[in-house]
């Protein structure tokens, strides 16, 4: 897949946030986390500057169906309904399908043959939609609470396919480590990683 101004798509679907986002303050740092993970986990998931960008977008818009459903209800489907249905110029068809699918998998199930917006991706794509899915989960965790309290965060190997995330933070994340206790699934399952929170004493 090649975006010719992978920047411009950010920007692009910044307008889309300010429009339809009703906490824009979570989903830019949950977009900032999802970031720290690309770094940190790059050993894993070997892609580049344009996967990152599609992560980037999602992880934006990855709450835009609450605007639907005020009450939360299947709002990842409706999220990624939303970026389907969005005129985009910046992203071609299979870009689309690609970041609306990362967004749909932030939460609840994760991706199956069955799904029909994962089975009409190629097998690359739904690596991708696979490996950066993984990573916006757990950066939707450590942002549980909307209070923006992990400031940045490491992740570390250990013996035996064994992963720490270390958050940088002075407040309490008890709610964010029940929360990446929940949504570590799909990193564990696709990477065969397992991988925890481990605060700094």
């Amino acid at each position: 897949m090649k975006t010719k101004e992978p920047s411009s798509c950010v920007e692009e679907a910044e307008k889309l946030l300010e429009r339809f986002e009703q906490d824009p303050a979570h989903t830019r740092h949950v977009a900032l986390l999802a970031g720290l993970f690309f770094s940190e986990t790059q050993g894993l998931h070997h892609l580049g500057e344009e996967e990152r960008h599609f992560l980037h977008v999602a992880a934006l818009l990855h709450d835009i169906g609450w605007a639907k459903s005020p009450k939360g209800v299947k709002h990842h489907k409706i999220s990624a309904e939303m970026i389907r249905q969005y005129h985009w110029k910046t992203l071609k068809d299979e870009e689309v399908r690609t970041v609306a699918a990362i967004a749909r998998y932030h939460r609840k199930a994760l991706p199956k043959a069955k799904h029909l917006e994962y089975s009409e991706l190629s097998p690359a794509q739904r690596k991708i939609v696979s490996s950066l899915a993984a990573l916006l989960r757990m950066a939707d965790a450590l942002d549980r609470t909307h209070r923006q309290v992990v400031r940045s965060l490491e992740v570390k190997s250990s013996p035996g396919k064994k992963m720490r995330v270390i958050p940088r933070t002075e407040a309490s994340l008890y709610h964010e480590i029940r929360a990446f206790d929940d949504k570590k699934d799909l990193f564990e399952s696709f990477f065969e990683q397992e991988i925890e929170v481990e605060m700094k004493k």
